[in-house]
């Protein structure tokens, strides 16, 4: 939700960067705007994941990340291979679903990039 609040913010801040100017200074501008949204969109999920044990959202509502051998904190490797399966999951719809009824069937309720990486999303103590 951060992510996209953040994606209309940006939209906006383009628009009002090309309203009415047709230079190629507002252009570049709003590009390289859009470019750095984009950088920090890509690496927002593995860095809170790495540094806080949970996105904004989980913090918020009490989750954090949590190896589900021993429950301690995730390493890089396995911050990194749930990413990607989360990315690729989130991109392509079938695969969220298809993910989404996996999880709904498994006893810890872990979707594909937990299995892959080894993780359970777990209530804070």
């Amino acid at each position: 939700m951060l992510v996209a609040g953040s994606l209309f913010v940006v939209g906006i801040m383009i628009t009002a960067l090309s309203a009415g100017s047709s230079s190629d200074n507002s252009n570049s501008a709003g590009t390289a705007l859009a470019i750095i949204w984009l950088i920090l969109a890509l690496i927002y999920h593995p860095a809170c994941w790495y540094a806080f044990g949970a996105s904004v959202g989980q913090k918020v509502l009490g989750l954090r990340l949590a190896r589900a051998s021993d429950g301690r904190a995730l390493g890089l490797g396995a911050i990194l291979a749930r990413y990607a399966i989360f990315f690729v999951v989130t991109l392509i719809f079938p695969l969220a679903i298809i993910s989404a009824i996996m999880a709904a069937r498994d006893p810890f309720r872990r979707a594909w990039q937990d299995q892959v990486s080894r993780s359970i999303v777990v209530r804070n103590a």
